[in-house]
């Protein structure tokens, strides 16, 4: 049904699709309760770094799982432009995002 093939059964790919909107909404919630117990800015940053270095190790596990080995990304990794794009989406997309959701969350009021 959502993996868009036509009108099957739903199937444990449509369980995870529906559950990720929960748990996201529920990381919400915990960041901006642990936000309001460690309210400084030192603490928003660790707090943005501990996630940051989750995404990290996710990601290499599933390279690890799914990928399509090491030998392919050392090679994607000579491009200049797919550490351009690594970069961008690491520091930009990531790490900032994160840090300035984590800082928000923090002050949103109870």
């Amino acid at each position: 049904l959502l993996e868009l093939e036509g009108l099957t059964a739903p199937g444990p790919a449509d369980a995870i699709a529906a559950l990720q909107p929960v748990f996201f909404g529920i990381s919400y919630l915990r960041l901006a309760d642990a936000g309001r117990r460690f309210p400084s800015d030192d603490d928003a940053l660790a707090m943005a770094a501990a996630q940051v270095v989750a995404v990290a190790v996710v990601a290499a596990a599933w390279l690890g799982v799914a990928g399509e080995g090491l030998d392919s990304v050392v090679g994607a990794l000579q491009e200049p432009v797919t550490l351009a794009v690594l970069a961008w989406t690491a520091l930009a997309s990531t790490a900032l995002t994160i840090l300035l959701q984590t800082y928000a969350l923090a002050r949103v009021p109870v």
